[in-house]
Formats: C-alpha cells, sequence, structure tokens
C-alpha cells in the first residue's frame, strides 16, 4: 500500500529505520509528506499532518488491503480536547546531545539520520528518532501518553543547565526554511477525474478529529 503510493524507493526499508514519505495523486502531484517510521514487522506510523493519512487510509479502505489504520490526531489539528494516545517530544539545536546524556545518565547511542532505538528516561521505555532540526544531531521521543509527563520532566531538569527552551509544535516548521522544506503544501486533491472526485466525496462522508470537509485545515 505504502509503496504504490509514493514515489520514495524502499529498497533498504526496514524495522527502526524512518523516511521522509512523499505519496502523490493519481496524476503524480503531491499529496502531502510525512516521516514514515517502520516500528515493527507489518507495523508503520506516519507522522504529519492529515492530508496524507486521509489519503492512505482512504486506499486501505477502498483498495482491497489487509490493513488496518488507527489514527491518534497531532494536537494542533483537533477541534476538541481529546486525549492522545501517544506523546512526542524533540530535542534540538546545538546542546541536544549534552541534554540526552544527562538525562540518559551516559552518552546517547550513536545512531544515523532517521534511525531508530530504544531507551529508558525516567524509568520508562522511549522509543528515540535520531532526527536533526537544527543543523545538529537531535532526537524525537515517542511513547505512551500516560508516560509523557514523567519523561518530559526528566528532560526538562537535565535541560536547565543547559539553558534549553519549551517552544512547543508549532516552532517544529519555523526552522526548516533554510533547508528549502515546504512544511505544508497544498494538497493535489481539489482536481482531476473521476477518481479524485470520488475521494473528495469520501472525504465529506468521514469525520476526522480536526479536518475540515475536503480533508484538513493547510
Amino acid at each position: 500500500l505504502l509503496e504504490k503510493l509514493g514515489i520514495n524507493s524502499f529498497k533498504g526499508f526496514e524495522v527502526n529505520k524512518a523516511k521522509q514519505y512523499v505519496p502523490v495523486s493519481w496524476d503524480g502531484y503531491v499529496i502531502g509528506d510525512v516521516v514514515l517510521c517502520y516500528l515493527d514487522k507489518e507495523l508503520f506510523n506516519l507522522i504529519g499532518r492529515p492530508a496524507v493519512h486521509n489519503w492512505v487510509q482512504y486506499h486501505a479502505e477502498t483498495g482491497g488491503y489487509n490493513v488496518k489504520c488507527e489514527r491518534d490526531e497531532r494536537s494542533a489539528a483537533r477541534v476538541n480536547p481529546v486525549a492522545r494516545k501517544t506523546y512526542r517530544f524533540q530535542v534540538q539545536g546545538p546542546n541536544a546531545m549534552k541534554i540526552m546524556q544527562r538525562v540518559l545518565g551516559k552518552a546517547p547511542p550513536e545512531l544515523k539520520f532517521f534511525n531508530m532505538c530504544e531507551m529508558i528516561i525516567a524509568g520508562k521505555k522511549v522509543r528515540a528518532l535520531r532526527h536533526g532540526m537544527a543543523g545538529q544531531p537531535g532526537f524525537e521521543l515517542f511513547g505512551p501518553a500516560e508516560e509523557g509527563d514523567t519523561v518530559k520532566d526528566a528532560i526538562v531538569v537535565a535541560g536547565q543547565e543547559f539553558g534549553m527552551r519549551l517552544v512547543g509544535a508549532r516552532a517544529y516548521s519555523s526552522n526548516t526554511l533554510e533547508s528549502g522544506w515546504v512544511p505544508s503544501p497544498m494538497p493535489a486533491i481539489y482536481s482531476g477525474d473521476e477518481r479524485m472526485k470520488k475521494y473528495r466525496e469520501w472525504l465529506k462522508s468521514n469525520s476526522f478529529e480536526g479536518n475540515a470537509s475536503l480533508g484538513g485545515s493547510y
């Protein structure tokens, strides 16, 4: 399903790796892009704006695939304050690795970009994606929502001596301009042949938390 919808090569893609995933319309126009994490055998996580999730779910439900989609919308995309299933934190910047060493009590693992591993923070098992949103190595950390506050508090304490600041999820997209990444393109769903019309009708008939009738607030 993912290979068919996207322009990316999946050669060498395996568990504990991630990639920037770019699905396109039937005519080859960009629907959007997300970070695609390969969590386990036949288990993937698509992280980003709803346009891609909607597109993938539509094909999963109408294309005869033996797959199941489970939604956990970003807080910024929610209309109502419904509890999330997972937390997701970024530790980024020139002191990111120093903070991670402090909170882990040892040197952080030397992962290649967009590779993943598990860590223990404040007694909690944390999944870590080796990221880099500010020109230096950093980590994206995620796990069950009920453990989020414990993990976050430990990171905040560890970051105090390094001047770490809490900037919020809205800052995530603001530091991508230097790399030329457009974080929220207009999805190519508003024109096209009869197939795209059917997709728009599907969007109207489905209610996704935080999404407008045509698949998202972009």
